[in-house]
């Protein structure tokens, strides 16, 4: 009883540290996304205003 408890647990416990692998995968990758999108604006906002200044 207690063992099969224990190894529902662990089997548990291993699927959550998967999930979070996922999750931590998807983070990154978000982030990275949203960085180039970001760096992207801030290029055009300066060609903007050196075309402004002209």
């Amino acid at each position: 009883m207690v063992e099969e408890l224990l190894k529902q647990m662990l089997a548990e416990i291993k699927e959550l540290k998967a999930g979070q692998a996922r999750i931590e995968a998807a983070t990154t990758r978000i982030e990275h996304n949203h960085g180039t999108m970001l760096k992207a604006l801030i290029d055009a906002r300066e060609v903007q205003q050196d075309v402004n200044d002209m």
